[in-house]
């Protein structure tokens, strides 16, 4: 889901979370088929805002994501606005009370919401990105917090999105000799893991569970890689990442 789609869909809420609004846009969601990407956008800049900013210490406990989902409401202008004025965010100042609505919309059910099985990836192309870093490039969004449960996605999926993500697979998908190899690797869910240079120092494709019995291939990246803070070339970065998997992975694995 492109940054612009995802805004204009919070725009629909009219500044507030609540059952009602919320309500509207799942149904909306549910039309489109956009509840999962949408969901993965929520939890994206819900924990992107708590990274950059605090939230008062008398808020009711386990509510701090309520207040962080009503500055996402509020539209990419308060959101944005938020994020760069830093510190402590005024509770007064937002509709929290009712926002947790917006945390569980999109999901199939509201357990999903707190689900830690992956979910599947995008069936027009078949690698989910994830960033898992401390601090990532400006642009790009990551729900990557304190817990690191690994890179085998079967214990979770670190939901993450960048526009330079989005134009890579465009220009991958426009290539049918990829796309034909990538479809001949349908029955394994791939993942492109960025990591700090600290966690990996070169790209290592790692199978998962086991190399013997194989259901997910993950290719870590160091961060390094993506070094160069322009979206064209992060882009270009993506596209070789998933150029070299794929050649990584021709006959050397299969079903």
């Amino acid at each position: 889901m492109t940054p612009e789609r995802f805004w204009d869909l919070i725009d629909s809420l009219e500044g507030v979370a609540d059952d009602a609004s919320c309500e509207r846009l799942d149904l909306q969601l549910q039309r489109t088929g956009e509840g999962d990407a949408f969901a993965d956008e929520v939890e994206v800049h819900v924990a992107d805002l708590l990274r950059h900013c605090t939230v008062p210490a008398d808020l009711p406990e386990d509510s701090e994501e309520w207040l962080a989902a009503a500055v996402v409401a509020a539209g990419r202008d308060a959101y944005e606005a938020t994020i760069a004025a830093g510190g402590e965010i005024d509770a007064a100042r937002w509709r929290w009370r009712d926002a947790e609505a917006l945390l569980v919309t999109g999901w199939s059910s509201h357990a999903a919401a707190v689900d830690p099985t992956p979910r599947d990836h995008d069936p027009g192309f078949p690698v989910t990105l994830q960033w898992k870093v401390a601090a990532p490039p400006p642009g790009v969004y990551t729900s990557y917090g304190v817990d690191d449960l690994g890179d085998d996605p079967a214990h979770g999926v670190v939901a993450s999105s960048d526009p330079a993500w989005d134009q890579a697979r465009r220009d991958l998908s426009a290539d049918p000799a990829l796309m034909e190899e990538l479809a001949g690797l349908d029955w394994l869910d791939l993942h492109l893991v960025v990591r700090d240079g600290e966690e990996v120092t070169e790209p290592e494709l790692r199978p998962y569970p086991s190399p013997d019995a194989v259901r997910a291939v993950v290719l870590v990246v160091p961060q390094s890689l993506f070094a160069d803070a322009d979206a064209g070339a992060r882009a270009e970065a993506y596209a070789e990442a998933v150029q070299a998997m794929v050649a990584g992975l021709a006959g050397r694995i299969q079903r």
